[in-house]
C-alpha cells in the first residue's frame, strides 16, 4: 500500500476536497454578511482566502487572540491537542494537514507502508537545520520517537503505540516497524504534536526546560522570543527556515484571552488583529458587528461536532430504552434554529462531510420523536441523569438546552458547570453520567476510536463488545482508504443503533479581523478551531 504522493488524489477526492473548502469557509465583508442578513455574498476588496501572499508585509507584527492558554511548549509533554497552536509554529511535523484535512509532506517528502503493513518507510527532506544549529536527519527522527515513547509523563505514548521499532535506513530515509495489525493511521498522526520534531541537543541538554522555554529547539519558521506561560506567547520569524512560502510575517504575538467579550473588544480597539469567537451568542453579536461595519470576520463551519457523550454504567444509563428516548428527545434543528440563529449545522454522525470517514449514506441515527421519546421514559418508570459540562464552554448553553428537551420527555436533568481543567479527566474515570463536549475528530479515524470510544473517553463502556473485530480490521494499513472507510462506517451504525453518544451539531467560529489581516481561512486546522498560524498574513 503506497503511502501520500500528489498523482494519487483521485477525481472523486479533488471533488470532495472542493467542495469542503467551499462549504468550510463562508467569507464576511462588513457589508455582506451571509451569515446574518441573508443578502447575497459580496466583494468588498477585502483579504479574502485567495489574498496573494506577494501583497503580504512580510515587516508586519499581528497579534492573535485565543481562548487556549500556552502552558505546555513541549510536544511530547502536551495532553490537550488545543495546545498545538502554539508549537505549530515552533516546530516542523513529519506529515501537515491542508485546509481540507489532507494529509501533506512536510519534514516526510513520502512514506509508503509495507506490502504486509508490517512497517512505513519515511523518505525525509535533507535541506533541514533547526534554529540552534542541528541538522535534521533520520537518526533525528530516532531519537524523537524513541522520546515520545519512553519519556516520563510523555502525552505521546498511545499516539505511538503502533511503532515497534525504528530503524535508521540511511541518513535520509527511516522505516518503522510496526506491530500487527496497527499504524494505518500514522501518516495523519504525524502532522500534529507526535510529528514534531525537536533537536536531540536540546532534549538532551534541557530537556525540562523546554515545556516553558523551548528557544531554538524547533526547525519551525518562527522562534519563540518571550514566553509568559498561560498568557502571552512572543514569536520571531527564523532568517534561515526553508521554507518562504509560509510564515509571511516577522512577528506573532499569539495571546490568551479567555473571554469572549474582551476578544471582540479586543479587535474593535486595535490590541488585537484579529481573534477566534465561537458560542451561539458570541457568533451572533459578532456577526452584527460585522454587518455594522466595525470589523472584519471570517463565518468557517467547524468539523468539531458537540457530542453528548452517554456512561451506559451509571444509574438509568444503564437502561438502554432511556439511552434511545434521550437520542430521540434531541431536537437539533430547535437548536440550531434556536440556540444558533441558524449559524451552525444538525450533526448526525461524527465526521463532517468533506472527510473520508463520513457516510453519506448514513441513516442510523434516531429521528427527533418526543412522543416516541416520552412513552419509552413512562414504561421505564421515568428517568434522572446529570449532565456534565465544561464551565464558560461553547457547550454549556447547549447542555442547557437538553435540560429543556429531556425534561418534555419525563428526563430529569441536573446539570452539572465543571472547570475545563478537571471535566474531561472525570469522565475518562466513569465519574460522571454524561458530557457535552466539543469532540475533535481526529484526522485519521483509528485515533478517534482509541482516544473517545474504545480508551480515553471510552465511550462504549457498559456496552458489552460492540465492535468485534471492526476496530482492528478498519485500523489495518493493507486496506484502501475505500476499505477503511466502509468497515468505519459499520462502526458509526452500531453505535448509533445502541446509543453509545448522540452528535448533536456544527457549530460555526468567527474569525474576527482588521481590514489588513489575510488567508486565516486558508489556515491549516481552522475548521477544527485550533488553527496553524504559519499562514496567517497581513497585506501592506
Amino acid at each position: 500500500m503506497k503511502g501520500w504522493h500528489p498523482e494519487m488524489l483521485t477525481t472523486t477526492s479533488k471533488r470532495r476536497s472542493a467542495a469542503a473548502i467551499l462549504a468550510g469557509a463562508l467569507l464576511l465583508a462588513p457589508l455582506a454578511a451571509c451569515g446574518s442578513s441573508g443578502s447575497d455574498d459580496k466583494a468588498t476588496g477585502s483579504p479574502s482566502a485567495a489574498a496573494d501572499p506577494a501583497s503580504f508585509d512580510r515587516t508586519a507584527t499581528i497579534t492573535i487572540g485565543t481562548p487556549s492558554p500556552s502552558n505546555i511548549l513541549d510536544p511530547a509533554l502536551q495532553n490537550n491537542i488545543g495546545q498545538n497552536t502554539f508549537t505549530f509554529l515552533i516546530y516542523d511535523s513529519l506529515t501537515q494537514m491542508d485546509s481540507d484535512y489532507q494529509v501533506q509532506p512536510m519534514l516526510a517528502t513520502s512514506w509508503e507502508y509495507a506490502a504486509d503493513g508490517s512497517s512505513l518507510t519515511l523518505k525525509l527532506r535533507d535541506d533541514v537545520t533547526f534554529n540552534d544549529g542541528t541538522k535534521f536527519d533520520a537518526s533525528v527522527v530516532e531519537a524523537n520517537i524513541n522520546r515520545g515513547k519512553t519519556l516520563q509523563g510523555s502525552a505521546l505514548v498511545a499516539a505511538l503505540n503502533p511503532i515497534d521499532k525504528v530503524v535508521v535506513e540511511d541518513d535520509y530515509t527511516v522505516r518503522l516497524e510496526l506491530k500487527k495489525g496497527l499504524g494505518a493511521e500514522l501518516p495523519a498522526v504525524f502532522a500534529l504534536n507526535a510529528g514534531m520534531m525537536v533537536s536531540p541537543k536540546a532534549f538532551t541538554e534541557r530537556g525540562g526546560e523546554l515545556a516553558t522555554d523551548p528557544g531554538t529547539a524547533g526547525s519551525g519558521p518562527y522562534i519563540p522570543v518571550q514566553v509568559t506561560s498561560g498568557q502571552e506567547l512572543v514569536l520571531e520569524r527564523s532568517d534561515d527556515y526553508w521554507n518562504d512560502d509560509t510564515a509571511y510575517a516577522q512577528k506573532l504575538i499569539v495571546r490568551t484571552v479567555v473571554d469572549q467579550a474582551a476578544r471582540i473588544n479586543g479587535v474593535q480597539t486595535g490590541d488585537l488583529d484579529v481573534a477566534q469567537i465561537s458560542g451561539a451568542s458570541p457568533v451572533q453579536e459578532s456577526l452584527a458587528l460585522v454587518d455594522r461595519g466595525a470589523f472584519e470576520g471570517d463565518l468557517i463551519s467547524q468539523a468539531t461536532p458537540v457530542v453528548l457523550m452517554l456512561n451506559a454504567e451509571r444509574g438509568d444509563l444503564k437502561k438502554p430504552e432511556i439511552r434511545q428516548a434521550i437520542a430521540m428527545a434531541v431536537n437539533r434543528e430547535e437548536m440550531v434554529e434556536g440556540l444558533f440563529a441558524g449559524n451552525a449545522t444538525a450533526a448526525d454522525q461524527f465526521y463532517a462531510e468533506g472527510f473520508w470517514a463520513h457516510d453519506d449514506d448514513f441513516g442510523a441515527e434516531r429521528p427527533f420523536d418526543a412522543d416516541a421519546a416520552k412513552k419509552l421514559v413512562e414504561e421505564a418508570g421515568g428517568a434522572e441523569i446529570d449532565v456534565a459540562a465544561a464551565t464558560g464552554s461553547t457547550a454549556e448553553p447547549v447542555a442547557q438546552a437538553l435540560q429543556d428537551q429531556l425534561g418534555k420527555v419525563g428526563i430529569k436533568v441536573n446539570l452539572q458547570s465543571i472547570p475545563f481543567a478537571q471535566i474531561d479527566d472525570m469522565y475518562r474515570r466513569g465519574e460522571l453520567d454524561a458530557q457535552v463536549i466539543n469532540a475533535s475528530p481526529a484526522p485519521d479515524p483509528a485515533s478517534t476510536m482509541d482516544y473517545y470510544v474504545t480508551s480515553g473517553f471510552n465511550a462504549a463502556r457498559g456496552h458489552g463488545d460492540l465492535f468485534g473485530s471492526l476496530v482492528a480490521e478498519a485500523a489495518d494499513p493493507t486496506k484502501s482508504i475505500d476499505e477503511r472507510a466502509a468497515k468505519y462506517h459499520e462502526i458509526w451504525k452500531i453505535m448509533a443503533e445502541k446509543d453509545v453518544w448522540v452528535p448533536i451539531l456544527w457549530g460555526q467560529q468567527v474569525w474576527v479581523r482588521n481590514d489588513k489581516v489575510a488567508n486565516v481561512p486558508n489556515l491549516s486546522w481552522v475548521r477544527s478551531g485550533f488553527p496553524s498560524y504559519r499562514d496567517i498574513g497581513k497585506v501592506k
